[in-house]
């Protein structure tokens, strides 16, 4: 397991049993339900909407977004500080 992450156990781990990543799942940067800024940018010009976590999000993973005023679900990528990024290229 990567240390420089926070972890949450799968199941009890006792004193001195080694953590892997069979024993522990990285805990999510956002979680599902969590509001969150949805935005795209093009240039100079930026639109901004509210939208909430469908599901747990991880720095620079792509996630689902359910947008509030619409109703609509998109997908971007997590940018932390509650932003999600649309309309990215790979």
């Amino acid at each position: 397991v990567d240390p420089s992450h926070a972890w949450k156990a799968k199941s009890t781990i006792h004193a001195g049993e080694p953590i892997t990543s069979l024993r522990a799942d990285p805990l999510p940067d956002a979680f599902r339900g969590q509001n969150v800024e949805i935005y795209v940018e093009h240039g100079s010009l930026r639109i901004r909407a509210s939208g909430q976590l469908m599901k747990d999000a991880f720095i620079g993973q792509p996630v689902s977004v359910l947008n509030l005023s619409t109703q609509t679900t998109v997908t971007g990528i997590y940018q932390g500080d509650g932003r999600v990024q649309v309309g990215v290229r790979p």
